[in-house]
């Protein structure tokens, strides 16, 4: 897969999996009030791994919306 040149949003969700679609929301309602819309693909990338068991507190994911043209 390639991804995407050009103008993008980042958000960097901390904490558990559980609340990236909050974080997803976020970034898309900032989109919205910045006058931007979102483009068709978007990408999360895991800066920290939680361990099986283990505090996803300190979870780190970079989530990268590309804005439309």
């Amino acid at each position: 897969m390639t991804l995407p040149g050009g103008r993008a949003a980042r958000i960097l969700h901390t904490g558990s999996y559980d609340g990236l679609a909050d974080t997803h929301r976020r970034l898309l309602r900032w989109l919205g009030d910045q006058g931007a819309a979102p483009g068709p693909v978007m990408w999360e990338s895991y800066l920290t791994e939680p361990l099986p068991g283990g505090d996803q507190d300190g979870t780190k994911t970079l989530v990268t919306w590309p804005l439309a043209e």
